[in-house]
């Protein structure tokens, strides 16, 4: 038989639905506290305020991902493999997390400062990236030019396509809706990537 979640991995899960729909300003507390079926104080009780409980929503969408990602960049396999599977990973990882994409995004288009928690996730996942890289250029299997920006072609792939996935069937007649397309998106996503990091006369 299930347990009833705590009051505090209750509030977690509905913040993180309400967060993802409605952004931390368009968020109440009251909508939140409703859903998970507490009183209004829970969430001071828990958390010690709304964007400390948005804070912990944005650590705790990363932390699955940020792991796997980890894993891959720890593979005995090439630059540029380790690469291919880290950007699938990722990928994965925000198809599987619909609300993990929606609020980087949402984030992400903000004028107020990065919350920490982003700050810290994206800077981590970006220097991993931007070490696998180095490594690559310097054994000649990665294409040469500014690290911080091939990190950001990078990293722009997965949070375009997902951004985009539910307009894709009107624009360009693509169900990225479905499975099978959207697995055919990813991996030529993937390959897309793979195929711009590989240094000249290097096979991709």
């Amino acid at each position: 038989m299930n347990q009833p979640l705590a009051t505090r991995d209750q509030l977690l899960r509905e913040a993180r639905k309400v967060f993802a729909d409605k952004g931390f300003n368009g968020g109440s507390v009251r909508a939140i506290t409703s859903a998970a079926g507490a009183n209004l104080g829970a969430v001071s009780y828990h958390f010690g305020s709304k964007e400390a409980l948005y804070h912990a929503v944005l650590a705790s969408v990363w932390a699955e991902a940020g792991e796997a990602v980890a894993r891959e960049s720890r593979r005995e396999a090439p630059p540029l493999d380790r690469l291919e599977a880290i950007l699938g990973v990722i990928f994965m990882q925000v198809a599987a997390q619909p609300d993990l994409g929606r609020l980087m995004l949402r984030e992400l288009a903000e004028t107020r400062p990065v919350p920490p928690p982003i700050r810290e996730h994206l800077g981590r996942l970006a220097g991993t990236i931007k070490a696998i890289l180095a490594e690559g250029q310097a054994d000649g299997s990665i294409v040469a030019g500014d690290p911080q920006l091939l990190v950001l072609s990078f990293m722009a792939q997965p949070f375009h396509v997902l951004a985009v996935r539910d307009r894709l069937r009107d624009v360009l007649g693509l169900p990225a809706q479905e499975e099978a397309v959207f697995e055919r998106v990813v991996n030529n996503a993937v390959a897309f990537a793979r195929r711009g990091l590989s240094a000249p006369g290097r096979s991709a």
